[in-house]
């Protein structure tokens, strides 16, 4: 995988590398979220939010809430609810997949690797 020019290599080799990729970056994200903790507690253990360091970083503590967990009932019986006008996206999808041209829709295209049962 070092140093290869992908453009020489077999539908295979493509494939196993971008498995070993894939693998590669789900290992890097396990890491920098395991420092990321250690950061956010460090930060807590020194009872700060913020901290410069040495070598011109700037480690900030972000707060955000997340309401999703929060049932419609819930809602309900605490009047935060609101009716809005949403795009339906299953009703765009339909048209679209029957031929019609829809303004603004854009289709996303990508390669999806899983292994063989």
């Amino acid at each position: 995988m070092d140093n290869e020019n992908p453009q020489d290599l077999s539908f295979d080799d493509l494939t196993v590398h971008f498995v070993a990729v894939k693998q590669k970056l789900e290992e890097l994200d396990a890491y920098r979220k395991e420092v990321g903790d250690i950061l956010l507690q460090r930060l807590k253990d020194e009872k700060v939010d913020r901290k410069k360091t040495k070598n011109g970083y700037f480690v900030k503590r972000i707060s955000r809430t997340d309401y999703s967990g929060v049932s419609m009932s819930v809602a309900r019986e605490l009047d935060a609810i609101k009716i809005e006008e949403k795009v339906d996206s299953k009703k765009l999808s339909d048209l679209t997949y029957a031929g019609v041209q829809v303004p603004g829709v854009k289709t996303i295209v990508y390669v999806k690797v899983d292994e063989a049962e």
